[in-house]
């Protein structure tokens, strides 16, 4: 889905954050990756697709829920898109971990050394979360 330009941009060689930095950092934030701002309508319009896959295993008012709250704060348009080449399971350039993140959307997901998702979602990015999550990377 990603031009060369967008696959680098999004391709980060730093250390993966941490998985209680999953706290929400407002609209002034900065997300690491590739903004979604800068994709073109169809590779939007993809990730738009792949997140409703995401939400798939989720109850249909909680879909509409994380939806609308998304939305709320600007939609994927205020997101970035992140990969880690850190932990690249046999270094195959699939990218194992990977990171959405916005104003207060963040999906994390960490393939290895085994899979762990964190999936944050809320309306106003001043909710606490339970999880060590002040700490700002």
């Amino acid at each position: 889905m990603l031009d060369a330009k967008h696959q680098a941009l999004a391709l980060l060689t730093q250390e993966m954050p941490t998985e209680e930095l999953v706290g929400f950092k407002g609209k002034d934030g900065k997300f690491p990756g590739c903004p979604v701002s800068e994709f073109a309508a169809d590779q939007k319009a993809e990730l738009q697709h792949i997140l409703n896959h995401m939400l798939e295993p989720f109850r249909k008012a909680d879909q509409n829920e994380a939806m609308k709250c998304l939305t709320s704060q600007g939609g994927l348009d205020h997101c970035g898109l992140a990969f880690y080449k850190e932990g690249d399971l046999g270094n195959d350039g699939v990218n194992d971990n990977w990171r959405i993140e916005g104003p207060s959307f963040v999906w994390f997901f960490r393939g290895t050394p085994h899979v762990h998702v964190w999936i944050n979602v809320a309306d106003d990015p001043s909710v606490k979360l339970n999880s060590y999550q002040n700490s700002v990377m």
